[in-house]
């Protein structure tokens, strides 16, 4: 589901946010499975990809904000989804 945007909204970032660390390696293997560019983000991170994968607990950083305020800003933010969500609401 998340990959068919990522494809269809090129040069834009698709921002993925994800409970755990091992559901960041699926999504990553699926990404290069299928040939899009992705990164897991980190604090002090500037580089863009078609899809940036974000763990849930360092969304509320200020650092990740700025980056995605930038994204947007830039006009180069496609969405973000929130990967298995349930498991964020019941935590």
């Amino acid at each position: 589901m998340i990959m068919i945007p990522a494809m269809v909204n090129e040069g834009k970032t698709t921002i993925v946010v994800i409970p755990y660390i091992p559901l960041t390696n699926d999504l990553e293997k699926e990404c290069k499975s299928t040939k899009i560019s992705c990164l897991r983000w980190t604090s002090g991170m500037i580089q863009r990809a078609t899809i940036v994968m974000m763990i849930s607990d360092t969304g509320t950083s200020d650092e990740f904000q700025t980056y995605a305020r930038d994204l947007f800003r830039e006009n180069r933010l496609s969405s973000v989804y929130f990967d298995k969500a349930y498991i964020l609401l019941t935590e």
